[in-house]
């Protein structure tokens, strides 16, 4: 299970380090220096706004498949950005990436409390 969880913030954390360092050759491509704080900004727009609603779904929904589903939001705006053939474009597909992303980090914390025990996340043994 918590390999799984991982799994979902491997891909989080590597969308955010490819951003990173693409940044100054989309701006290049794209012609838009004006427009490139939006790129991080449409990112973290839907994690500001709906980080509380999206954890409060993971208690009234199947935390499973509301996680899966938050894994295939992200992945749909990682998708949009890879094909975007404008700046506008690409920053919808950041904001829908970040929606996902939301998804995953709550997701992930959600999980963990509900599948493992109070000295398994302290990292006390439970043996003795």
């Amino acid at each position: 299970m918590v390999f799984s969880i991982l799994i979902g913030l491997f891909f989080f954390a590597l969308d955010n380090t490819i951003v990173a360092d693409i940044q100054p050759v989309v701006v290049e491509q794209l012609d838009a220096v004006d427009k490139v704080t939006w790129l991080a900004t449409a990112f973290m727009i839907p994690s500001a706004a709906l980080m509380l609603p999206v954890g409060q779904m993971f208690q009234v929904f199947n935390a499973k498949w509301f996680y899966l589903l938050g894994i295939i939001v992200f992945e749909m705006g990682s998708a949009i950005c890879g094909v975007a053939p404008t700046i506008d474009t690409l920053i919808i597909g950041r904001a829908i990436a970040g929606l996902g992303s939301t998804a995953i980090y709550a997701g992930s914390l959600f999980l963990i409390t509900v599948f493992t025990s109070e000295n398994e996340r302290h990292g006390r043994s439970n043996i003795g």
